[in-house]
């Protein structure tokens, strides 16, 4: 029974894979031949399975090779040539060739993806004049590679669809008529700590130097003792030749009982075994680079010495370092984009170029801090970096706070789909292209039509806070960002209006409050509720930066530098070891911080990544894009949406016959017809109008026209005009020449001061760009709950440093602790019973001294409230202290109270120093309104005011001479002046002497004293 079951399975299962029965096994061996049949077949099936997965894979490639290379100017090439001149020596035949080879070349790539994973190399090639060609490198030319903190595309034996795809056509393919694009492949070899070189340096191991460093600046019992320092000699005798491994350390760490931390220079542990962590005794760390054993501290120099070298950098860097292992950051000093390499820095803060770069820096920099060039000059390493030090510094710039960054960050309106909007048809002789000069540094100087929300909203200060809404936007809003909840745009408006703010208010929500304001105070929004705001304590209104415009979009282009990395630095490291380097790339992939692939140069490899931290300024950059957009609403706003075609955030495409709504328009210069009376002039030959002379972000027609000549209907005045150079079509006679396959037309080569036809075009609709906005663009509602932050309504959440004034029992305190009692605060008090009072009603209160005040803990609280009764000096410098930890305060304060005793009262000077100054005159602690009558009179009046007040409202009062009478020398009498206090003292002495003259008058008296 157990048989024939057994074929009957085996039949099914060879029919159901095959389609044919096979016929039924009567003996054992017919039955394990079955068997045996029909493993062979499901191997067979699994071998084609693999097979169809690999040529289904060798397809991809090809496609991807034969989608880019559709982009007519994209070359390929397995072994990028290092050298700058080889590879542009070799454009134009990697050019040519890249159309005829892709499908050979995706065969060579696959095979070479067999052997294991790749990183991809990418080098940009353009033509910047005929057979003139530039070489670049890319950081992030990928789509893939744009991702939080990397820019690295890694390729398999199984390429996806897509996946090569991504290079910025759209800028390269239309900012250049012909460019190339270099791949090369480099493999990522799998770590081994057999690989790495062993740790070795001077007279005495550096392991062994380094722990006994340790050792020396350790606590007391920690120490190095005679023991310890006789097992360490031992140990290091044993490496002192070969150098020493991670299993030495390891051994080390054995001997000495003492945890043992080896990592990389980027963080990630090399060696970490775990043990004795937990002892008490501090770690010993090391850091492991170039077969050298550093401390822990091992970071890029700030304090730098500038040094000269001449000749190969390389050399230099050899020559620099003797031959010892050193820690080595190589930088690229020029403007362009290429990773050259003309700068370096050594651990002890030595900073070596050449004499010709420090002295364009120094010439630089002369501009920029005429005052001390030299002094800026080793502070930088490049002009952009000069002034983006200097501008920083004059309008004294600080970092966006990280409690606050990741909101500020979404408040950067910046749109997809390349920054670019058109409309999915149009003609491009109907059209002309209008622009802003200098779009973004003018407006973040807030600059033509944005100038009058720029004056009264600026730019924010660096010190923000939060604070709830929850609904309309107020219109005394302060500068900063919101949270939209709904929103509602006008019908009316060009679909770009939706599509690009509408998709922003939905994904990202954070906004600038002057873009919001403006939006809604010019109908553009029709409806508009925030949740929560962030508004700044102060702003900027004058902002200054350097008079090139390279430099200013320089600075501005800093802001946010590193953001997609976690604000991390761009770092460039020379690494001897490659054991070391495979840790390295294996660690920098796996945390997203690796740039590209590693280079190899005459003195190593030189690995790009990002590390350490770098400040952000995106408080700056969304407010700056806030403005751009205001001058560009400001123009798309005269025209219909049928009559603007084309919208970027500096240029848009206007229909021709709508031109005529800009006439008087001081935001735009028309194209002036030239009129020199010069027979021999083009312009006037032609009756063409040149670019007009504007100043920054002022528009202009930016007179661009379409590539195609022989349609030029003009251009027949220019035959036989010597001046005059018209374009070529290429006649090499080389089969493979695209230009000949095209007949395209190239630019001429020409002489100085001829004319040119120079191609710039008018673009048609690309298809990327042709979306519309959706409908929920137009308006919706965010998913936002009800912000419990402070409300703006009460000003006190809008000023760093506030000062109520009032008398007591009018909800000073109360007010400010329930207003922010959502953040903890902390309140100083000058009294214990007073600290003992608020930490009863739920606040954390203590007192504070003026040696006090500077001790406390502030456990990162951003809110604190101060009792003004300290002297002004002391009061002062505590206030100082905390604005330096970016506190928001509160001062209550009673100016009818008493002075201190150790000096005068602080409220003028605190009046006068307070961004916000509220007087309370509501009395919550009396009951009686004769008595609020009363207070209200005698409030900071003289005291002759007070009695006759008193004596008003008190008719009843006895006068002084009843009080004499009733009087005893033991009597305590307490007087708030010194004037009636003399006076009474006088008169009670008198009469002493008469009424009492046998008892002693008590000169001192202290409670806890037995003496009288």
């Amino acid at each position: 029974m157990a048989h024939a079951a057994r074929a009957k399975q085996l039949q099914d299962e060879l029919e159901a894979a095959t389609g044919v029965r096979p016929k039924y096994p009567r003996s054992r061996v017919a039955l394990q031949g079955l068997r045996e049949t029909l493993d062979r077949y499901e191997a067979a099936k699994a071998n084609l399975k693999a097979n169809d997965a690999r040529r289904q894979g060798a397809k991809n490639l090809e496609d991807e090779f034969s989608r880019l290379n559709k982009i007519k100017a994209y070359g390929f090439d397995l072994d990028t040539p290092t050298n700058a001149g080889q590879l542009e020596g070799e454009a134009g035949r990697l050019l040519r060739r890249a159309k005829a080879q892709h499908r050979q070349r995706a065969t060579e790539v696959l095979k070479k993806l067999s052997d294991g994973g790749f990183l991809i190399k990418v080098k940009f090639l353009r033509e910047q004049a005929p057979d003139v060609w530039v070489y670049e490198d890319g950081f992030a030319p990928l789509k893939q590679g744009r991702i939080r903190g990397g820019n690295v595309f890694e390729v398999t034996p199984e390429p996806q669809l897509g996946a090569l795809e991504g290079i910025d056509r759209l800028y390269y393919a239309n900012a250049y008529r012909v460019s190339a694009v270099v791949y090369g492949l480099y493999p990522i070899r799998e770590p081994d700590e057999e690989n790495l070189d062993p740790m070795r340096d001077g007279d005495l191991n550096c392991v062994a130097q380094r722990v006994i460093k340790l050792f020396e600046g350790a606590q007391r019992g920690q120490g190095l003792t005679p023991a310890r320092r006789e097992k360490i000699a031992q140990w290091e005798a044993r490496v002192h030749d070969d150098g020493a491994t991670l299993q030495d350390v390891a051994e080390l760490e054995k001997i000495l009982k003492r945890a043992v931390i080896v990592r990389d220079i980027t963080g990630a542990d090399l060696y970490n075994s775990g043990k004795y962590q937990h002892s008490g005794w501090k770690t010993i760390e090391l850091t492991l680079h170039n077969g050298h054993a550093w401390g822990a501290d091992l970071h890029f120099p700030q304090a730098r010495e500038v040094a000269i070298y001449e000749g190969d950098v390389w050399a230099a860097i050899q020559k620099a370092t003797q031959g010892e292992p050193k820690a080595v950051w190589v930088l690229g000093g020029g403007q362009n984009k290429r990773l050259t390499v003309d700068q370096f820095v050594l651990e002890d803060g030595r900073t070596y170029r050449t004499q010709e770069t420090q002295e364009n820096l120094v010439e630089a920099c002369r501009h920029l801090a005429p005052e001390d060039p030299e002094v800026l000059a080793s502070r930088v390493f490049g002009e952009n970096h000069a002034a983006s030090v200097v501008t920083r510094e004059k309008n004294t710039w600080k970092p966006t706070p990280v409690i606050l960054l990741d909101m500020v960050q979404a408040a950067c309106m910046e749109h997809g789909h390349g920054g670019l909007w058109n409309a999915p048809d149009y003609h491009v002789n109907e059209v002309v292209s209008i622009d802003m000069k200098a779009c973004y540094p003018a407006s973040f100087q807030g600059k033509r039509e944005a100038a009058p929300w720029f004056q009264r909203f600026g730019h924010p200060r660096h010190r923000m806070t939060r604070v709830a809404v929850n609904g309309p936007l107020p219109n005394d809003i302060g500068t900063g960002f919101a949270q939209v909840r709904s929103w509602q745009f006008a019908a009316d408006l060009h679909p770009v209006v939706a599509a690009w703010f509408g998709s922003h208010f939905q994904e990202k929500q954070w906004v600038p409050t002057a873009l919001l304001a403006y939006m809604v105070e010019t109908g553009l929004l029709t409806k508009l509720q925030v949740a929560e705001a962030i508004v700044a304590f102060k702003k900027q209104t004058e902002v200054w930066l350097p008079a090139s415009r390279d430099q200013a979009c320089s600075v501005i282009g800093k802001f946010t530098q590193g953001a997609k990395a976690d604000g991390r630095r761009l770092t460039r490291r020379l690494v001897t070891d490659q054991g070391e380097l495979d840790f390295l790339v294996r660690d920098c992939r796996q945390s997203g911080t690796l740039v590209g692939a590693p280079e190899q140069s005459p003195a190593g490899w030189i690995l790009t990544y990002y590390d350490g931290s770098q400040p952000q300024f995106a408080h700056l950059r969304a407010s700056m894009l806030a403005y751009a957009h205001i001058n560009l609403l400001e123009m798309l706003r005269r025209f219909t949406p049928n009559e603007t075609v084309r919208v970027a955030t500096d240029s848009i495409y206007v229909k021709k016959t709508a031109l005529h709504k800009l006439d008087g328009v001081e935001a735009y210069v028309a194209p002036l017809i030239c009129n020199c009376g010069d027979e021999t002039c083009l312009d006037c030959l032609l009756g063409e109008k040149g670019l007009p002379l504007i100043a920054p972000a002022q528009w202009r027609d930016k007179g661009e026209t379409i590539y195609a000549p022989l349609k030029k209907t003009a251009l027949h005045k220019l035959n036989g005009v010597e001046a005059y150079v018209a374009p070529l079509i290429c006649n090499c006679g080389d089969e493979t020449c695209l230009d000949c396959l095209l007949g395209e037309k190239g630019l001429p080569l020409i002489a100085p001061a001829q004319w040119r036809d120079k191609g710039e075009t008018i673009y048609a609709p690309q298809d990327h760009a042709a979306y519309e906005p959706k409908p929920e663009h137009w308006g919706a509602s965010n998913d936002v709950a009800d912000s419990t932050a402070p409300s703006h309504v009460d000003p006190l959440t809008r000023h760093a440093l506030s000062y109520l004034n009032g008398g007591g029992g009018s909800g000073k305190t109360t007010r400010a602790n329930e207003l922010f009692r959502g953040r903890k605060p902390l309140v100083f008090t000058p009294t214990h019973r007073l600290a003992k009072e608020m930490r009863s009603r739920g606040v954390d209160a203590r007192r504070t001294t003026a040696s006090s005040g500077s001790r406390a803990r502030l456990s990162g609280r951003r809110t604190a409230w101060v009792r003004s009764t300290s002297p002004g000096p002391v009061l002062e410098t505590f206030l100082d202290w905390l604005n330096q930890r970016g506190v928001q305060v509160i001062c209550c304060g009673d100016q009818g109270q008493p002075p201190p005793i150790a000096g005068e009262s602080p409220h003028v000077w605190l009046k006068e120093r307070c961004d916000y100054y509220e007087e309370i005159t509501v009395d919550h602690r009396s009951r009686c309104d004769k008595l609020k009558a009363l207070k209200r009179a005698i409030r900071l009046q003289p005291d002759r005011v007070q009695c006759k007040e008193m004596r008003k409202a008190l008719p009843q009062c006895r006068g002084w001479t009843d009080f004499v009478d009733d009087w005893q020398p033991r009597d305590l009498i307490l007087v708030t002046r010194k004037a009636p206090r003399d006076q009474a003292q006088k008169l009670l002495f008198e009469h002493h002497k008469v009424a009492f003259p046998d008892e002693l008058v008590p000169l001192l008296y202290r409670p806890r004293d037995t003496r009288r």
